[in-house]
């Protein structure tokens, strides 16, 4: 016994649409997803071969990419600081964004990027501040002669 224009309508058909309706979505979901972690997985490459450019480069690229200071400014600011030329300046974003694209695309593992990652992070923090380099001095008011 049919219905109107040919198309059951018993629960077992509608239960089955409803399965192939549901693998349709699991399959597309499971795109999706490959897809994000693929992303995922290159963003996640370009900053470990972001953290492994030298001190001066990482600098430099920090404010103007990370931070979202302006080039000009960032730049004056190097030239200030280092008596550089702007050229000198230029050359070493892009070297700096040179190397990253050369790590990017080399045969290193993310594990192997991320182990020389990790050990370039501890150079920089152990440079970054030690109690002779610090700027910063202990206030003492004048009190340790009596304490004596």
């Amino acid at each position: 016994m049919g219905t109107k224009g040919g198309s059951k309508k018993d629960l077992s058909d509608i239960i089955i649409r409803h399965e192939c309706i549901l693998k349709r979505w699991y399959r597309e979901i499971s795109y999706e997803i490959e897809s994000l972690m693929k992303k995922d997985e290159k963003i996640r490459r370009v900053w470990l071969c972001y953290q492994l450019i030298s001190e001066d480069c990482y600098e430099v690229v920090t404010k103007i990419y990370v931070e979202h200071h302006s080039s000009k400014e960032v730049m004056t600011d190097y030239i200030a600081r280092t008596g550089e030329t702007s050229r000198t300046f230029f050359r070493l974003v892009n070297k700096s964004l040179n190397n990253i694209k050369v790590m990017y695309e080399s045969r290193y593992s993310n594990d192997n990027l991320l182990k020389m990652s990790l050990s370039q992070k501890k150079v920089r923090k152990n440079k970054a501040v030690t109690p002779d380099s610090s700027p910063y001095k202990q206030l003492s008011f004048g009190l340790e002669n009596e304490n004596q």
